[in-house]
């Protein structure tokens, strides 16, 4: 669940922050000393809960309550204060839960319990939400937009490496490793003209997206400021760390997440500081693509299913896992055939090529499965 945080006194805000750390079903995505600021977090960018002081200078926490179910009704509100006397106030305002300070760590346990159970209760309020769409394109060929979604031309092979590069870093990278990065032990006089050249280049074509994205320099670094670029590996990182079940109401949130996942990361560049994080994210679209199909399998949905796991089957044609989906969907289809071709594949892939016998749950099933078709 992400969350907020608002209250004018910062050491017991952060004292907050250690309780809700040690939970891993709350993410929280902001703290705010003044109630004004969080409105204006929660009118951009969307929250599913917050805590809020009511004793604050300004804008007091029922005030911004008020202001809150407006914006959103849908985030849910608990409210921390040193005073009992706020109680029926605040729940007037519809509060889920009211914590006096300071706040003990089992009374907070049994509001996030109360939180939690209701941020479950509604996943198809919550999971039909599209993904914002993203213009900057690094889940297959590396591809940079303009404001109408149309593909901006490379100026050079280098210009698009050198963007690969700021955005893979994220942060400031001195001028020394973005020519490691970029050009490794060539000649170093050539390599920094070659790096200014580029970097002239990419900052025209910034300038095209009219996002306010910008190349930054400072003390012999460099940053890539993104302003409005929104990455579709962004997105779909942020939905990788979300522990969202797969189930009827999600089902079409995790297709949409899935269907960012264009090809493996900045696929037509070839470096070796890109691999660990190809391989991370290869990883994820392999889990998050495993929980669909079980779910697709679990409710019937077996042609479906089927078709996922054998284009999955191309990726990992060794996966215990998804032979057994597989084999699970081709026999819910009545497919023998099919069943009989995934159980050969998957033996002659374990055999060849990792050297190893195959998995006896994959043996077993399959014998099962057989059997019945007798």
């Amino acid at each position: 669940m992400k969350t907020i945080l608002v209250d004018d006194e910062r050491p017991a805000m952060q004292q907050l922050a250690r309780l809700l750390d040690g939970d891993s079903r709350v993410r929280i995505v902001g703290m705010y000393t003044a109630a004004a600021e969080a409105l204006n977090h929660i009118s951009n960018l969307k929250v599913d809960c917050m805590f809020l002081d009511i004793g604050m200078p300004g804008l007091s926490g029922l005030e911004a309550a008020g202001i809150v179910r407006s914006i959103d009704p849908n985030i849910r509100i608990v409210f921390v204060t040193a005073y009992a006397d706020y109680a029926v106030d605040a729940f007037e305002v519809q509060a889920t839960d009211y914590l006096l300070k300071p706040v003990r760590p089992a009374r907070l346990g049994q509001t996030l319990d109360r939180l939690y159970e209701a941020y479950l209760s509604k996943p198809q309020e919550q999971m039909t939400m599209q993904p914002a769409q993203p213009n900057v394109r690094c889940l297959g060929k590396l591809q940079l937009t303009d404001r109408d979604r149309r593909p901006l031309r490379w100026r050079t092979l280098k210009t698009q490496q050198l963007f690969a590069a700021l955005l893979h870093v994220g942060d400031w990278v001195s001028r020394e490793d973005l020519l490691d990065m970029l050009w490794g032990e060539g000649d170093g006089e050539r390599s920094v003209s070659y790096l200014h050249t580029s970097i002239y280049q990419l900052r025209k074509l910034l300038k095209e997206t009219e996002s306010g994205a910008a190349v930054e320099f400072e003390l012999e670094n460099y940053r890539l400021e993104l302003s409005e670029l929104v990455t579709d590996v962004a997105l779909f990182e942020k939905a990788l760390s979300e522990p969202i079940p797969c189930e009827e109401g999600t089902l079409h949130y995790y297709e949409s997440v899935l269907s960012l996942y264009r090809g493996d990361y900045m696929a037509d560049l070839d470096f070796d500081w890109l691999r660990s994080t190809r391989t991370k994210l290869a990883d994820g679209y392999m889990r998050m693509s495993l929980k669909a199909a079980a779910y697709e399998v679990s409710s019937g949905r077996f042609e479906q299913a089927a078709a996922r796991l054998s284009a999955l089957r191309e990726r990992n044609p060794y996966g215990e896992e998804l032979c057994l989906l597989a084999m699970e969907a081709w026999f819910g289809l009545g497919d023998k055939p099919a069943l009989d071709a995934c159980y050969r594949a998957y033996c002659e892939a374990c055999r060849e090529e990792l050297r190893i016998e195959p998995a006896n749950s994959v043996q077993d099933k399959y014998e099962q499965w057989n059997a019945r078709f007798l």
